[in-house]
Protein backbone atom coordinates (compact mmCIF):
# COMPACT_ATOMS: atom_id res chain seq x y z
CA UNK A 1 0.00 0.00 0.00
CA UNK A 2 1.14 3.87 -0.61
CA UNK A 3 -0.06 6.37 0.77
CA UNK A 4 -0.37 10.23 -1.19
CA UNK A 5 -1.12 13.19 0.13
CA UNK A 6 -3.24 16.08 -0.84
CA UNK A 7 -1.33 19.78 -0.95
CA UNK A 8 -3.39 21.16 2.43
CA UNK A 9 -2.07 17.90 4.13
CA UNK A 10 1.43 17.90 3.29
CA UNK A 11 1.26 21.85 4.17
CA UNK A 12 -0.34 20.44 7.74
CA UNK A 13 2.79 17.91 7.81
CA UNK A 14 5.50 20.72 7.11
CA UNK A 15 3.25 22.81 10.07
CA UNK A 16 3.69 19.52 12.51
CA UNK A 17 7.20 18.81 11.78
CA UNK A 18 7.65 22.31 12.44
CA UNK A 19 6.69 22.25 15.75
CA UNK A 20 7.53 19.01 16.88
CA UNK A 21 11.40 19.75 16.03
CA UNK A 22 12.06 19.11 12.87
CA UNK A 23 11.75 22.97 11.61
CA UNK A 24 10.72 24.43 8.34
CA UNK A 25 14.27 25.55 7.43
CA UNK A 26 15.55 21.98 8.21
CA UNK A 27 12.92 20.58 5.67
CA UNK A 28 13.99 22.69 2.62
CA UNK A 29 17.77 21.65 3.31
CA UNK A 30 16.88 18.26 3.60
CA UNK A 31 14.63 18.42 0.39
CA UNK A 32 17.70 20.09 -1.32
CA UNK A 33 20.23 17.34 -0.29
CA UNK A 34 17.45 15.02 -1.59
CA UNK A 35 17.43 16.61 -5.08
CA UNK A 36 21.05 16.84 -4.95
CA UNK A 37 21.90 13.13 -4.85
CA UNK A 38 19.22 12.41 -7.22
CA UNK A 39 20.58 14.76 -9.27
CA UNK A 40 23.82 13.30 -8.92
CA UNK A 41 22.68 9.89 -9.32
CA UNK A 42 20.91 10.73 -12.75
CA UNK A 43 24.34 12.27 -14.01
CA UNK A 44 26.19 8.93 -13.37
CA UNK A 45 23.39 7.47 -15.37
CA UNK A 46 24.18 9.82 -18.75
CA UNK A 47 27.66 9.57 -18.14
CA UNK A 48 28.01 6.30 -18.62
CA UNK A 49 25.16 6.13 -21.27
CA UNK A 50 26.67 8.75 -23.51
CA UNK A 51 30.19 8.08 -22.37
CA UNK A 52 31.30 11.36 -21.11
CA UNK A 53 30.84 13.07 -18.55
CA UNK A 54 27.98 15.18 -17.68
CA UNK A 55 28.99 17.84 -15.57
CA UNK A 56 26.53 20.98 -17.15
CA UNK A 57 23.63 21.87 -14.92
CA UNK A 58 20.79 24.43 -15.20
CA UNK A 59 18.61 25.12 -12.10
CA UNK A 60 15.80 27.30 -13.01
CA UNK A 61 14.05 29.05 -9.59
CA UNK A 62 11.08 30.52 -8.85
CA UNK A 63 10.01 32.87 -5.97
CA UNK A 64 8.55 30.72 -3.81
CA UNK A 65 10.21 27.93 -1.58
CA UNK A 66 10.23 25.34 -4.57
CA UNK A 67 12.85 27.96 -6.33
CA UNK A 68 14.53 28.07 -2.59
CA UNK A 69 15.10 24.15 -2.53
CA UNK A 70 16.80 24.59 -5.54
CA UNK A 71 18.99 27.48 -5.00
CA UNK A 72 19.95 25.65 -1.68
CA UNK A 73 20.86 22.56 -4.34
CA UNK A 74 22.88 24.35 -6.43
CA UNK A 75 25.28 25.18 -3.61
CA UNK A 76 25.66 21.83 -3.06
CA UNK A 77 26.25 20.42 -6.65
CA UNK A 78 28.83 23.65 -6.95
CA UNK A 79 30.56 22.18 -4.03
CA UNK A 80 30.31 18.49 -5.97
CA UNK A 81 32.77 19.91 -8.80
CA UNK A 82 29.72 20.61 -11.26
CA UNK A 83 29.45 23.49 -13.48
CA UNK A 84 25.78 25.18 -12.25
CA UNK A 85 23.95 28.17 -13.34
CA UNK A 86 20.67 29.75 -11.81
CA UNK A 87 18.31 31.50 -13.57
CA UNK A 88 15.71 33.34 -11.24
CA UNK A 89 12.45 33.13 -13.47
CA UNK A 90 10.61 35.38 -11.44
CA UNK A 91 12.88 37.52 -9.92
CA UNK A 92 13.75 37.51 -6.70
CA UNK A 93 12.72 34.95 -3.67
CA UNK A 94 9.80 35.97 -1.54
CA UNK A 95 9.49 33.86 1.09
CA UNK A 96 11.24 34.10 4.02
CA UNK A 97 13.18 30.49 3.53
CA UNK A 98 13.74 30.86 -0.17
CA UNK A 99 15.33 34.74 0.90
CA UNK A 100 17.76 32.67 3.36
CA UNK A 101 18.40 30.74 0.46
CA UNK A 102 19.10 32.89 -2.19
CA UNK A 103 21.61 34.91 1.11
CA UNK A 104 23.72 31.64 0.68
CA UNK A 105 23.91 31.26 -2.54
CA UNK A 106 26.77 32.07 -4.12
CA UNK A 107 25.79 35.18 -6.81
CA UNK A 108 28.58 33.72 -9.54
CA UNK A 109 25.96 30.97 -10.26
CA UNK A 110 23.28 33.41 -11.40
CA UNK A 111 22.70 34.10 -15.02
CA UNK A 112 20.46 36.06 -16.87
CA UNK A 113 21.03 34.39 -20.51
CA UNK A 114 18.73 31.64 -20.41
CA UNK A 115 18.82 31.15 -23.88
CA UNK A 116 22.55 30.12 -23.64
CA UNK A 117 22.02 28.46 -20.55
CA UNK A 118 19.60 26.43 -22.08
CA UNK A 119 22.36 25.52 -25.36
CA UNK A 120 24.70 24.32 -22.94
CA UNK A 121 23.26 23.27 -19.93
CA UNK A 122 22.90 18.67 -19.96
CA UNK A 123 20.61 18.48 -16.77
CA UNK A 124 17.77 21.21 -16.27
CA UNK A 125 16.28 20.88 -12.86
CA UNK A 126 12.60 22.46 -12.85
CA UNK A 127 12.62 24.74 -9.24
CA UNK A 128 9.81 27.35 -10.56
CA UNK A 129 6.40 26.68 -8.86
CA UNK A 130 6.18 23.50 -6.97
CA UNK A 131 3.30 22.01 -5.64
CA UNK A 132 1.53 25.41 -5.01
CA UNK A 133 0.16 25.52 -8.61
CA UNK A 134 -3.06 26.48 -9.78
CA UNK A 135 -4.90 27.59 -12.82
CA UNK A 136 -2.99 28.57 -15.63
CA UNK A 137 0.76 29.55 -16.66
CA UNK A 138 1.06 33.43 -17.15
CA UNK A 139 1.08 34.41 -20.58
CA UNK A 140 4.41 35.61 -20.10
CA UNK A 141 5.68 32.84 -19.35
CA UNK A 142 4.47 31.02 -21.37
CA UNK A 143 8.04 31.22 -23.87
CA UNK A 144 10.13 30.29 -21.40
CA UNK A 145 7.95 26.84 -20.68
CA UNK A 146 8.01 26.66 -24.53
CA UNK A 147 12.08 26.48 -24.84
CA UNK A 148 12.56 24.41 -21.35
CA UNK A 149 10.16 21.46 -23.05
CA UNK A 150 12.39 22.13 -26.40
CA UNK A 151 15.54 21.82 -25.09
CA UNK A 152 17.31 18.36 -25.29
CA UNK A 153 18.83 18.48 -21.72
CA UNK A 154 17.55 16.00 -19.29
CA UNK A 155 14.86 17.40 -17.23
CA UNK A 156 14.32 16.94 -13.43
CA UNK A 157 11.18 18.42 -11.92
CA UNK A 158 11.64 19.41 -8.29
CA UNK A 159 8.50 18.11 -6.04
CA UNK A 160 6.02 18.24 -9.06
CA UNK A 161 6.45 19.38 -13.02
CA UNK A 162 5.77 23.03 -12.90
CA UNK A 163 2.39 23.60 -14.69
CA UNK A 164 1.03 20.17 -13.10
CA UNK A 165 -1.44 20.69 -10.27
CA UNK A 166 -0.53 18.38 -7.43
CA UNK A 167 -4.22 18.24 -6.35
CA UNK A 168 -6.40 17.25 -9.47
CA UNK A 169 -3.53 15.94 -11.72
CA UNK A 170 -4.88 19.02 -14.66
CA UNK A 171 -2.33 20.82 -15.88
CA UNK A 172 -1.35 23.55 -18.04
CA UNK A 173 -0.80 23.10 -21.76
CA UNK A 174 2.65 24.48 -21.23
CA UNK A 175 3.68 22.46 -18.72
CA UNK A 176 7.10 21.26 -17.72
CA UNK A 177 7.91 17.44 -19.27
CA UNK A 178 10.17 15.54 -17.04
CA UNK A 179 12.33 12.91 -17.38
CA UNK A 180 12.01 12.25 -13.66
CA UNK A 181 10.95 14.08 -10.71
CA UNK A 182 11.58 14.33 -7.37
CA UNK A 183 9.02 14.60 -4.39
CA UNK A 184 9.33 15.04 -1.07
CA UNK A 185 8.05 12.77 2.01
CA UNK A 186 4.95 11.61 0.14
CA UNK A 187 3.53 11.28 -3.37
CA UNK A 188 1.01 13.97 -4.29
CA UNK A 189 -2.42 13.06 -5.08
CA UNK A 190 -2.40 14.26 -8.81
CA UNK A 191 0.62 12.49 -9.34
CA UNK A 192 -1.37 9.61 -9.46
CA UNK A 193 -4.29 11.61 -12.39
CA UNK A 194 -3.06 12.01 -16.32
CA UNK A 195 -1.61 14.11 -17.60
CA UNK A 196 0.18 14.90 -14.75
CA UNK A 197 1.19 11.66 -13.88
CA UNK A 198 2.79 11.72 -17.37
CA UNK A 199 4.36 14.95 -17.07
CA UNK A 200 6.24 13.72 -14.18
CA UNK A 201 8.62 10.59 -15.64
CA UNK A 202 9.88 8.48 -13.39
CA UNK A 203 9.28 9.81 -9.82
CA UNK A 204 11.60 9.60 -6.80
CA UNK A 205 10.09 9.91 -3.07
CA UNK A 206 13.01 11.55 -0.94
CA UNK A 207 12.28 11.57 2.76
CA UNK A 208 13.28 14.50 3.86
CA UNK A 209 12.48 14.11 8.09
CA UNK A 210 8.79 14.36 8.35
CA UNK A 211 7.49 11.83 10.70
CA UNK A 212 4.33 9.59 10.65
CA UNK A 213 2.71 10.79 13.51
CA UNK A 214 3.00 14.30 11.59
CA UNK A 215 0.52 12.72 8.79
CA UNK A 216 -2.57 11.88 11.39
CA UNK A 217 -5.34 14.13 10.41
CA UNK A 218 -8.08 11.58 9.80
CA UNK A 219 -8.39 11.32 6.52
CA UNK A 220 -6.04 8.72 4.41
CA UNK A 221 -5.24 8.65 0.44
CA UNK A 222 -3.75 5.15 -0.67
CA UNK A 223 -3.08 2.99 -3.19
CA UNK A 224 -3.10 -0.64 -2.78
CA UNK A 225 -0.64 -3.08 -4.46
CA UNK A 226 -2.00 -6.39 -6.29
CA UNK A 227 -1.25 -8.31 -3.62
CA UNK A 228 -3.76 -6.25 -1.57
CA UNK A 229 -6.44 -6.45 -4.66
CA UNK A 230 -5.50 -10.27 -4.68
CA UNK A 231 -6.74 -10.84 -1.23
CA UNK A 232 -10.23 -9.11 -2.08
CA UNK A 233 -11.62 -12.11 -3.75
CA UNK A 234 -14.09 -13.82 -2.29
CA UNK A 235 -13.62 -17.83 -1.16
CA UNK A 236 -15.25 -20.01 -3.90
CA UNK A 237 -15.49 -23.23 -1.88
CA UNK A 238 -15.77 -26.32 -3.49
CA UNK A 239 -19.39 -26.93 -1.94
CA UNK A 240 -20.50 -23.98 -3.46
CA UNK A 241 -23.95 -23.56 -5.20
CA UNK A 242 -25.35 -20.85 -7.60
CA UNK A 243 -27.02 -19.14 -4.17
CA UNK A 244 -23.72 -19.98 -2.36
CA UNK A 245 -22.43 -17.11 -4.62
CA UNK A 246 -24.60 -14.39 -4.72
CA UNK A 247 -28.06 -13.21 -6.11
CA UNK A 248 -28.00 -9.95 -7.90
CA UNK A 249 -30.76 -7.89 -9.06
CA UNK A 250 -29.94 -5.20 -12.30
CA UNK A 251 -32.66 -2.60 -12.68
CA UNK A 252 -31.37 -1.42 -16.28
CA UNK A 253 -31.74 -0.25 -19.66
CA UNK A 254 -34.64 1.00 -21.62
CA UNK A 255 -35.22 0.83 -25.60
CA UNK A 256 -33.21 3.74 -26.60
CA UNK A 257 -30.37 2.39 -24.31
CA UNK A 258 -30.49 -2.07 -24.54
CA UNK A 259 -26.85 -2.38 -24.58
CA UNK A 260 -26.36 -0.72 -21.08
CA UNK A 261 -28.27 -3.50 -19.84
CA UNK A 262 -26.41 -6.31 -21.59
CA UNK A 263 -23.04 -5.49 -20.89
CA UNK A 264 -24.09 -4.60 -17.13
CA UNK A 265 -25.20 -8.28 -16.48
CA UNK A 266 -22.73 -9.92 -18.55
CA UNK A 267 -20.08 -8.27 -16.81
CA UNK A 268 -21.58 -9.29 -13.59
CA UNK A 269 -21.82 -12.38 -14.79
CA UNK A 270 -18.33 -13.30 -15.78
CA UNK A 271 -16.71 -11.99 -12.33
CA UNK A 272 -18.35 -14.10 -10.52
CA UNK A 273 -22.03 -14.26 -9.03
CA UNK A 274 -24.04 -17.03 -8.48
CA UNK A 275 -27.55 -15.60 -10.24
CA UNK A 276 -28.18 -12.53 -11.86
CA UNK A 277 -31.45 -11.09 -12.93
CA UNK A 278 -32.34 -8.48 -15.19
CA UNK A 279 -35.50 -5.64 -14.75
CA UNK A 280 -35.81 -4.10 -18.03
CA UNK A 281 -38.95 -3.29 -20.39
CA UNK A 282 -40.03 -6.37 -22.90
CA UNK A 283 -38.53 -4.82 -25.81
CA UNK A 284 -35.37 -5.13 -23.82
CA UNK A 285 -35.50 -8.18 -22.96
CA UNK A 286 -36.70 -9.91 -26.25
CA UNK A 287 -33.85 -8.45 -28.28
CA UNK A 288 -30.43 -9.36 -25.12
CA UNK A 289 -32.17 -13.28 -23.87
CA UNK A 290 -31.18 -14.84 -27.11
CA UNK A 291 -27.92 -13.69 -26.39
CA UNK A 292 -27.50 -14.08 -23.00
CA UNK A 293 -29.38 -16.91 -21.83
CA UNK A 294 -27.45 -16.78 -18.77
CA UNK A 295 -29.36 -14.57 -17.18
CA UNK A 296 -32.78 -14.22 -15.76
CA UNK A 297 -35.36 -11.69 -16.40
CA UNK A 298 -37.89 -9.82 -15.59
CA UNK A 299 -39.60 -8.55 -18.48
CA UNK A 300 -41.63 -5.08 -17.71
CA UNK A 301 -44.00 -3.17 -19.99
CA UNK A 302 -43.05 -0.10 -20.56
CA UNK A 303 -43.91 3.83 -21.12
CA UNK A 304 -44.75 4.97 -24.91
CA UNK A 305 -41.02 5.96 -24.71
CA UNK A 306 -39.79 2.38 -23.72
CA UNK A 307 -38.78 3.37 -20.19
CA UNK A 308 -39.83 1.22 -16.86
CA UNK A 309 -43.47 2.38 -15.87
CA UNK A 310 -43.45 3.43 -12.38
CA UNK A 311 -46.64 1.76 -11.69
CA UNK A 312 -44.49 -1.43 -11.07
CA UNK A 313 -41.89 -0.35 -8.81
CA UNK A 314 -44.33 -2.28 -6.20
CA UNK A 315 -43.60 -5.55 -8.69
CA UNK A 316 -39.51 -4.60 -8.70
CA UNK A 317 -39.23 -4.13 -4.81
CA UNK A 318 -41.09 -7.36 -4.23
CA UNK A 319 -38.36 -8.76 -6.62
CA UNK A 320 -35.28 -8.02 -5.49
CA UNK A 321 -36.49 -8.81 -1.39
CA UNK A 322 -34.05 -11.87 -2.42
CA UNK A 323 -31.55 -10.17 -3.65
CA UNK A 324 -28.04 -10.00 -2.16
CA UNK A 325 -26.91 -6.87 -3.96
CA UNK A 326 -29.26 -4.69 -6.66
CA UNK A 327 -27.63 -2.52 -9.37
CA UNK A 328 -29.87 0.25 -10.73
CA UNK A 329 -29.23 3.14 -13.41
CA UNK A 330 -27.23 2.18 -16.38
CA UNK A 331 -29.55 2.90 -19.13
CA UNK A 332 -32.42 3.76 -17.26
CA UNK A 333 -33.24 7.37 -18.71
CA UNK A 334 -34.17 10.10 -17.07
CA UNK A 335 -38.05 11.03 -16.27
CA UNK A 336 -40.67 11.01 -13.46
CA UNK A 337 -41.25 7.29 -13.50
CA UNK A 338 -37.60 6.23 -12.87
CA UNK A 339 -37.22 9.23 -10.95
CA UNK A 340 -40.07 7.32 -8.42
CA UNK A 341 -38.57 4.24 -9.23
CA UNK A 342 -35.13 4.66 -7.90
CA UNK A 343 -36.39 7.01 -4.95
CA UNK A 344 -38.45 3.89 -4.30
CA UNK A 345 -35.38 1.18 -4.53
CA UNK A 346 -33.14 3.34 -2.70
CA UNK A 347 -35.67 3.46 0.81
CA UNK A 348 -36.46 0.02 -0.08
CA UNK A 349 -34.09 -2.16 -0.45
CA UNK A 350 -32.79 -4.36 2.47
CA UNK A 351 -29.29 -5.07 0.72
CA UNK A 352 -26.54 -3.43 -0.80
CA UNK A 353 -26.81 -1.18 -3.93
CA UNK A 354 -24.70 0.10 -6.53
CA UNK A 355 -26.50 3.56 -8.43
CA UNK A 356 -24.88 4.18 -11.89
CA UNK A 357 -25.84 6.47 -14.88
CA UNK A 358 -29.37 7.55 -15.08
CA UNK A 359 -29.29 6.18 -11.33
CA UNK A 360 -27.20 9.06 -10.60
CA UNK A 361 -28.77 11.83 -12.96
CA UNK A 362 -32.16 10.77 -11.12
CA UNK A 363 -31.49 11.82 -8.07
CA UNK A 364 -28.76 14.68 -9.04
CA UNK A 365 -31.25 17.19 -7.50
CA UNK A 366 -32.09 15.17 -4.35
CA UNK A 367 -29.13 13.16 -3.11
CA UNK A 368 -30.60 13.59 0.48
CA UNK A 369 -32.71 10.47 -0.30
CA UNK A 370 -29.34 8.24 0.10
CA UNK A 371 -29.93 9.26 3.79
CA UNK A 372 -32.90 7.24 3.64
CA UNK A 373 -31.12 3.62 2.26
CA UNK A 374 -31.38 1.15 4.68
CA UNK A 375 -27.87 -0.53 3.82
CA UNK A 376 -24.53 0.42 1.76
CA UNK A 377 -24.97 2.93 -1.26
CA UNK A 378 -21.70 2.81 -3.65
CA UNK A 379 -22.32 5.94 -6.18
CA UNK A 380 -20.05 5.43 -9.72
CA UNK A 381 -20.17 9.06 -10.98
CA UNK A 382 -18.10 9.79 -14.17
CA UNK A 383 -16.83 13.49 -13.61
CA UNK A 384 -19.51 15.09 -15.37
CA UNK A 385 -22.34 12.84 -12.95
CA UNK A 386 -19.95 13.94 -10.10
CA UNK A 387 -20.89 17.33 -10.53
CA UNK A 388 -24.84 17.64 -11.06
CA UNK A 389 -24.88 15.61 -7.80
CA UNK A 390 -22.39 18.28 -6.07
CA UNK A 391 -24.14 21.17 -7.54
CA UNK A 392 -21.27 22.54 -9.39
CA UNK A 393 -20.05 22.98 -13.05
CA UNK A 394 -17.90 20.72 -14.80
CA UNK A 395 -15.36 22.66 -14.81
CA UNK A 396 -14.94 22.75 -10.85
CA UNK A 397 -15.99 19.06 -10.82
CA UNK A 398 -12.62 18.70 -12.67
CA UNK A 399 -10.19 20.17 -10.66
CA UNK A 400 -11.72 19.07 -7.19
CA UNK A 401 -13.12 15.64 -7.88
CA UNK A 402 -11.25 14.29 -4.22
CA UNK A 403 -13.06 17.15 -2.34
CA UNK A 404 -16.41 17.37 -4.38
CA UNK A 405 -16.37 13.42 -3.41
CA UNK A 406 -14.93 13.46 -0.20
CA UNK A 407 -18.34 16.03 0.53
CA UNK A 408 -21.19 14.36 -1.00
CA UNK A 409 -19.91 10.73 1.10
CA UNK A 410 -20.05 12.93 4.12
CA UNK A 411 -23.37 14.49 3.44
CA UNK A 412 -25.10 10.96 1.90
CA UNK A 413 -23.41 8.05 3.62
CA UNK A 414 -22.87 6.66 0.25
CA UNK A 415 -19.22 5.50 -0.99
CA UNK A 416 -18.66 7.21 -4.31
CA UNK A 417 -16.35 5.95 -7.08
CA UNK A 418 -15.44 9.29 -9.13
CA UNK A 419 -14.34 7.90 -12.95
CA UNK A 420 -12.28 9.11 -14.63
CA UNK A 421 -8.18 8.66 -15.87
CA UNK A 422 -7.55 7.53 -12.58
CA UNK A 423 -10.42 6.75 -10.69
CA UNK A 424 -11.23 8.14 -6.65
CA UNK A 425 -13.05 5.53 -4.36
CA UNK A 426 -14.28 7.63 -1.73
CA UNK A 427 -15.62 7.05 1.69
CA UNK A 428 -15.87 9.11 4.76
CA UNK A 429 -12.45 8.56 5.87
CA UNK A 430 -10.14 7.11 3.55
CA UNK A 431 -9.74 7.32 -0.72
CA UNK A 432 -8.50 4.98 -2.83
CA UNK A 433 -6.80 5.80 -5.92
CA UNK A 434 -7.08 3.03 -8.52
CA UNK A 435 -5.22 3.69 -12.34
CA UNK A 436 -5.64 0.76 -14.03
CA UNK A 437 -6.82 1.30 -17.82
CA UNK A 438 -5.91 3.53 -20.87
CA UNK A 439 -8.13 5.29 -23.92
CA UNK A 440 -9.63 1.59 -24.74
CA UNK A 441 -12.17 2.50 -21.86
CA UNK A 442 -13.08 5.87 -23.26
CA UNK A 443 -15.69 4.29 -24.59
CA UNK A 444 -19.72 4.19 -24.42
CA UNK A 445 -20.14 0.55 -22.27
CA UNK A 446 -17.21 1.01 -19.76
CA UNK A 447 -19.17 2.04 -16.86
CA UNK A 448 -21.83 0.03 -17.34
CA UNK A 449 -19.43 -2.79 -17.24
CA UNK A 450 -17.75 -1.72 -13.86
CA UNK A 451 -21.16 -1.16 -12.30
CA UNK A 452 -22.11 -4.68 -12.81
CA UNK A 453 -18.74 -5.91 -11.81
CA UNK A 454 -19.21 -4.04 -8.74
CA UNK A 455 -22.09 -5.09 -7.91
CA UNK A 456 -21.35 -8.34 -8.45
CA UNK A 457 -18.93 -8.94 -5.92
CA UNK A 458 -21.36 -6.58 -3.82
CA UNK A 459 -23.48 -9.65 -4.13
CA UNK A 460 -20.60 -12.36 -3.51
CA UNK A 461 -20.06 -10.72 -0.06
CA UNK A 462 -17.20 -8.43 -0.89
CA UNK A 463 -17.54 -4.61 0.95
CA UNK A 464 -18.53 -1.60 -0.74
CA UNK A 465 -14.71 -0.61 -1.00
CA UNK A 466 -13.40 -4.09 -1.61
CA UNK A 467 -16.32 -4.57 -4.37
CA UNK A 468 -15.44 -1.05 -6.06
CA UNK A 469 -11.66 -1.96 -6.13
CA UNK A 470 -11.96 -5.32 -7.36
CA UNK A 471 -14.06 -3.97 -10.36
CA UNK A 472 -11.76 -1.05 -11.15
CA UNK A 473 -8.46 -3.34 -10.98
CA UNK A 474 -10.56 -6.45 -13.39
CA UNK A 475 -11.80 -3.58 -15.55
CA UNK A 476 -8.41 -1.67 -15.73
CA UNK A 477 -6.69 -4.83 -16.50
CA UNK A 478 -8.95 -6.41 -18.61
CA UNK A 479 -8.78 -3.21 -20.88
CA UNK A 480 -4.91 -2.96 -20.65
CA UNK A 481 -4.53 -6.86 -22.03
CA UNK A 482 -6.95 -6.24 -24.76
CA UNK A 483 -5.33 -3.30 -25.93
CA UNK A 484 -2.06 -4.50 -26.35
CA UNK A 485 -3.64 -7.32 -28.60
CA UNK A 486 -6.35 -4.81 -30.72
CA UNK A 487 -4.72 -1.42 -29.95
CA UNK A 488 -6.69 1.14 -27.44
CA UNK A 489 -8.46 2.81 -30.51
CA UNK A 490 -9.95 -0.21 -31.93
CA UNK A 491 -11.11 -2.29 -28.24
CA UNK A 492 -14.53 -1.86 -27.83
CA UNK A 493 -16.76 -3.07 -24.39
CA UNK A 494 -17.97 -6.26 -25.73
CA UNK A 495 -13.95 -6.94 -26.36
CA UNK A 496 -13.11 -6.50 -23.10
CA UNK A 497 -15.45 -8.83 -21.90
CA UNK A 498 -13.58 -11.65 -23.27
CA UNK A 499 -10.44 -10.80 -21.49
CA UNK A 500 -12.24 -10.62 -17.75
CA UNK A 501 -11.56 -14.38 -17.17
CA UNK A 502 -7.88 -13.90 -18.26
CA UNK A 503 -7.31 -11.11 -15.42
CA UNK A 504 -9.46 -13.09 -12.87
CA UNK A 505 -7.30 -16.14 -13.24
CA UNK A 506 -4.36 -14.77 -12.79
CA UNK A 507 -5.37 -12.90 -9.64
Amino acid sequence: MERFLTVPQMSKCEQRSDKSGVSLASLMDNAAQGLFYETIKAAHRLSQDRHTSVTNILIIAGKGNNGGDGLVCAGLLKDAGFNVLVYLSQGQPATELSKAAYRRLNRELLTDDITSALESCEILIDCIFGTGFKGNIREDAVPLFEKINKSPAYRIACDIPSGCDADSGLCDIHAISADMTVTFHRKKVGMAFTPTREKCGGIIVCDIGITAKCEQDGFEVIKPDESEIISLLPHRPVYGHKGTFGRLMCICASERYIGAGQLSVTAAMRTGVGLTTLIAPEKVVGIIAGSTPECTYLPLKANTDGTLRADDTGVILESIKKADAVLIGCGLTVNDDTRQIVREVIQGAACPLVIDADGLNCIAGDTDILKQAKAPVILTPHTGELARLSGKDLGVAAKDRLGLSRELAKRTGAMVVAKSAGTLIVSTDRAVISTYGNTALSKGGSGDMLAGMTASFLAQGVSPEGSAELGCYVLGRSAEIAAQELGERSVIARDILSYIPGVLRNL
